[in-house]
């Protein structure tokens, strides 16, 4: 009889417990530092490529010497919109009246939604390279590469 009663003691108390049902399975959406969601920085980015498109005939106009690119980022570090515009020799040219060196390059950076220059690097052969830089507040001349890494930063997607 004790071992029986044992039995249904031990069994009450195990049948105490009921399991738990399942939490469904939340999806995980990475979150930017302001706060940002994934979808939201994908209708931002989305909106900056518009913005920069209709600016691309301004940004990107350059004589029949000369050929550029342009590209947009929208940074949800810092909630801006940029444009990156590369400028080059234009190889299908005839140079004979206005000679360009082979390795002319110029890209700068502005904020597209202000219009603001932002980083400036020009390198043209025969002539010293330089960068203006004017989101840094100990001035705006900087070394070409500096100005090149500094768009570089601003132009950085974040990490998927």
């Amino acid at each position: 009889m004790k071992i029986l009663t044992w039995s249904i003691a031990l069994l009450m108390l195990c049948g105490c417990n009921q399991a738990q049902p399942a939490q469904p399975a939340q999806a995980k959406t990475k979150s930017y530092p302001n706060g940002l969601t994934a979808p939201e920085v994908f209708s931002l980015r989305t909106k900056c490529a518009e913005m920069v498109d209709k600016q691309e005939p301004l940004l990107g106009a350059v004589g029949k010497a000369l050929t550029s690119q342009v590209w947009s980022h929208y940074n949800p570090d810092t909630n801006r919109c940029y444009a990156e515009v590369m400028v080059t020799k234009n190889f299908n040219f005839d140079y004979k009246e206005h000679p360009v060196p082979d390795n002319y390059r110029t890209t700068s950076i502005s904020d597209a939604q202000t219009k603001n220059l932002m980083v400036l690097a020009s390198q043209q052969q025969g002539r010293v390279s330089y960068g203006s830089d004017f989101t840094n507040q100990a001035g705006s001349n900087v070394t070409y590469e500096q100005a090149l890494a500094r768009i570089s930063e601003l132009m950085q997607e974040d990490a998927q």
